[in-house]
């Protein structure tokens, strides 16, 4: 990968974030060291993020791979660079990427709009906000798998009551701090929130209509719930820890006035 020792790896691998963070020239080493350490965290499931890229970092596969693509496309000669090179002016040229999503804690006072480094910044400043919807929207998916085991069909659709009881059951599910994107102060409010839009989401296997009636996505009618419950349980959350926070939930929900699930 270009460096010493792990040691070197930490150390050099925060100072060239915090340069490309910041809009900064990096040496040509420099720019294949972050390069490759990119695709290994995208791509491998044994020493890098693998399938929880999507959650650790906000960005989904796809979108990745775009990015990547084309960073790889002007760095193509990446690999015949010279290691011990001190050049900082030697970057690559601006990669061409349409429609790249812009992360808000990078400012645009910051970089120029041809900046060379903004489809790395993308990556490197992947988490936060971005990161933070993808692990709600997990829950939610979670949350309506979790009552569809139950055989829950009708929720209350009231926005204090449902914020109320899943704040409630969040305090208390062991899994939580897997989840630690998510703020546990406005955690229900969130996931109010996402249930609204959990229909139009893509890839979710389950989501909540008009945020009261958990349903399976058209795509997995014909699975059962407890298959896709495999599908989605990982090493933050089993199958068993969502009907768990399912089963916290609808205690909670079942305590609060004028509520009645169906």
């Amino acid at each position: 990968m270009g460096f010493l020792s792990i040691n070197d790896l930490l150390g050099e691998g925060s100072r060239i974030g915090e340069v490309i963070r910041a809009g900064g020239a990096l040496s040509k080493p420099d720019w294949r060291r972050a390069l490759l350490a990119t695709e290994i965290v995208f791509a491998s499931g044994v020493v890098g993020s693998g399938l929880d890229w999507s959650m650790t970092t906000g960005f989904q596969d796809d979108e990745t791979i775009v990015i990547l693509r084309s960073i790889q496309r002007k760095m193509a000669g990446s690999r015949y660079w010279v290691l011990d090179s001190v050049t900082t002016s030697d970057v690559p040229p601006a990669p061409r990427v349409t429609a790249m999503p812009r992360i808000s804690r990078v400012s645009e006072e910051t970089l120029p709009e041809s900046a060379e480094t903004r489809p790395l910044i993308e990556l490197v400043n992947s988490t936060g906000a971005t990161a933070q919807r993808q692990q709600v929207k997990r829950v939610v998916e979670g949350l309506a798998l979790g009552c569809l085991y139950y055989g829950i069909l009708r929720l209350p659709n009231d926005r204090t009551a449902v914020a109320s009881a899943f704040t409630s059951a969040w305090s208390s599910w062991p899994k939580a701090p897997e989840f630690n994107s998510v703020n546990d102060l406005t955690v229900g409010n969130d996931v109010w929130i996402e249930m609204g839009k959990s229909e139009s989401r893509k890839g979710l296997t389950a989501a909540w209509e008009r945020r009261s009636v958990p349903h399976l996505m058209p795509r997995y009618a014909d699975d059962t719930v407890t298959d896709c419950l495999k599908l989605v349980a990982d090493d933050k959350a089993s199958a068993e820890d969502w009907t768990d926070l399912a089963e916290s939930y609808l205690r909670a929900l079942s305590q609060t006035p004028s509520s009645s699930a169906t």
